[in-house]
């Protein structure tokens, strides 16, 4: 009603006086309970100073209107010429590793911001962001924020919010910031015992492929002295250096060998929840086992079912992929029948299946033996024993898996029984995520020692 009776540029003039709105940003000014109360005084004061005309009473209301007046001037100049900054220094992190945020407040008002109150309006937040701070006229104050990762999973942070108020707490300001960043919290990798890796050869590895031209790949296990026709591309400049004389890349050829890595994610056949549960010492044993086999250049996949499978594979590069899925990954209602199912439709016989497993179920044997007729060598299983947790369903569970391991090796399925005690988890195994940090001589001369690896670099060594 109030537009169709004011033109649209006078109707944003006015609600500017109370509003302002940029993107990602909204903020707006309103009366405390004070304010509110001087609002009343001093419209009772209008009306008493026209009935009577007061000398007493007409300076008393301009004393109260000038006090008004300044603490809305000053409110309106914090809604409009304060900002607020918040940057997460890393976007990818693992367990263990410190989250790092990088807060601040830039005010470009003459006047100072007396008090600013932030607020995290995230439904699930990390930590608690609930700060006040004091930022002087024309002025920037930044600080960090800091908290350890104590989960794998998908974060969000944000929106946001920045209260502030006059001197006088007449008016109380509010801006919203929009804006919303996810961080993925990788599993940690952990020292898994010997027997728990296949030890196996590649196809191409017992015998030289027979090829009419050298094999260029992308793994190079050494060097040898240059021979007249080899390509200057392949000069190893650092061995050349060295040795003072020529030496070229010697290339190993593609093992042809694929691995596919089975999880099974039903939530009914997980014990306990948290970091204690089994499901997440199972997405550690995953990530450790595909960092394992891809430092043995295998090819390596993940498969979990519900459409989550990420094909094999080589490089250490590709342990990204397999990370960033299991970062992502929750229980689901899938029984490890159905998921081995499923995986019958993606093994081709030249590849090699390694399941990893809490379930004691017997059901998912079957499911087994008709997948072991399709992966070259058989299935593998790796069983998680659930009588290693401290959990009310671990009780009664003493010698289960040991007994389900040794009827899946009279099946001709090979298994291993692994507790959760044997899994160590590696601190700052994707490499360490540092902070700045800086050397100062007596000269005054500062040099940087060392520099955080920033949050889109995640496979970048710090």
């Amino acid at each position: 009603m109030r537009r169709l009776l004011l033109p649209a540029s006078l109707w944003q003039r006015i609600r500017g006086l109370w509003q302002y709105r940029q993107p990602g940003l909204s903020a707006a000014l309103r009366l405390t309970p004070t304010g509110w109360l001087a609002s009343v005084l001093l419209l009772g004061g209008l009306l008493f100073w026209l009935a009577r005309r007061d000398a007493v009473m007409g300076t008393l209301l301009v004393v109260l209107l000038l006090l008004w007046s300044g603490a809305y001037l000053w409110a309106r100049a914090m809604m409009r010429q304060v900002r607020g900054r918040r940057a997460l220094r890393y976007l990818a992190v693992q367990v263990g590793d410190v989250l790092e945020e990088e807060l601040g407040l830039a005010n470009r008002s003459l006047l100072p911001v007396l008090w600013a109150e932030l607020v995290d309006h995230t439904p699930q937040p990390v930590y608690a962001l609930h700060q006040v701070r004091l930022v002087d006229g024309r002025s920037v104050e930044n600080w960090a924020a800091s908290t350890v990762c104590a989960r794998r999973g998908v974060y969000t942070f944000g929106p946001w919010e920045i209260r502030m108020g006059d001197p006088l707490h007449f008016f109380q300001i509010s801006q919203i910031y929009e804006d919303r960043r996810e961080i993925l919290v990788y599993p940690p990798l952990a020292v898994l015992p010997p027997h728990l890796l296949p030890r196996r050869k590649r196809t191409g590895d017992a015998l030289s492929l027979r090829l009419p031209l050298a094999a260029e790949t992308i793994n190079a296990g050494g060097t040898r002295p240059y021979v007249p026709g080899d390509p200057v591309r392949h000069i190893h400049w650092r061995t050349t250096a060295r040795r003072n004389a020529l030496h070229v890349k010697n290339f190993d050829p593609e093992a042809s060998t694929r691995l596919w890595l089975v999880l099974d994610a039903d939530a009914a056949a997980q014990v306990g929840e948290g970091n204690g549960g089994s499901f997440e010492v199972l997405a550690t044993l995953t990530a450790s086992l595909a960092s394992s086999l891809l430092n043995e250049r295998l090819s390596v996949g993940l498969f979990a079912g519900s459409g989550l499978a990420i094909p094999p594979r080589p490089g250490k590069a590709h342990l990204w992929n397999i990370l960033h899925a299991l970062a992502r990954l929750e229980p689901q209602a899938l029984p490890l029948e159905a998921t081995l199912a499923q995986t019958r439709a993606l093994v081709s016989e030249r590849d090699s299946v390694i399941v990893l497993t809490a379930s004691l179920q017997a059901e998912w044997r079957t499911a087994l033996r008709t997948l072991a007729r399709g992966a070259r060598g058989g299935p593998q299983v790796l069983l998680l024993d659930p009588a290693s947790f401290v959990h009310p369903a671990a009780r009664g569970q003493a010698g289960r898996a040991a007994q389900l391991a040794a009827l899946l090796q009279r099946d001709g399925v090979r298994a291993a029984v692994i507790a959760r005690q044997q899994i160590r988890v590696i601190s700052g195994s994707y490499g360490q995520l540092r902070r700045w940090e800086f050397t100062s001589f007596g000269t005054g001369r500062v040099v940087v020692r060392r520099t955080p690896r920033l949050a889109g670099e995640p496979g970048k060594p710090a």
